[in-house]
């Protein structure tokens, strides 16, 4: 039996990651400065590996000039979460293999797994989007993937 005050266990690994080769739905966060939509598989991880925090993460990078004003990062950001062993990690965003833009340090996590690597694609939907044409749609958003669902 679980006490008040303790967490959870997750049970997230790596295989739970490959069952994901597409979406059913996507997924909108309530937060405002999420500039995108998730699939099932992003919509796992953030639920199983209790990493909404990740999503926040990527999602306040959108805005940063280094980011916003790359026509490169506008199509796809590679993002990757490493864990180290000491639970501190750090969170990479690339261009390409090899191309970082954006790192960010973070002192200390829980996230069940070592390293785990998510694609952003379409995020010029997001910054091209007009309110001229009315409501913003589904298309009008940037896609947050795990590279299974790709």
């Amino acid at each position: 039996m679980k006490k008040d005050n303790q967490k959870e266990e997750t049970t997230l690994t790596e295989n739970d990651l490959r069952q994901f080769t597409g979406t059913t739905r996507y997924w909108r966060s309530s937060l405002p400065f999420h500039p995108f939509l998730y699939t099932d598989g992003v919509h796992y991880l953030a639920n199983q590996g209790q990493a909404y925090w990740l999503l926040d993460l990527i999602g306040s990078w959108q805005i940063e000039p280094a980011v916003k004003k790359d026509p490169v990062l506008l199509e796809m950001q590679f993002w990757t979460l490493r864990v180290n062993e000491n639970s501190s990690a750090v969170a990479i965003c690339e261009r390409d293999s090899g191309d970082i833009v954006v790192t960010q340090r973070i002192p200390y996590t829980d996230f069940p797994l070592r390293e785990v690597r998510l694609y952003l694609a379409h995020m010029a939907n997001y910054w091209n989007y007009s309110s001229e044409r009315g409501p913003r749609t589904t298309s009008d958003y940037g896609v947050l993937l795990l590279p299974s669902e790709y």
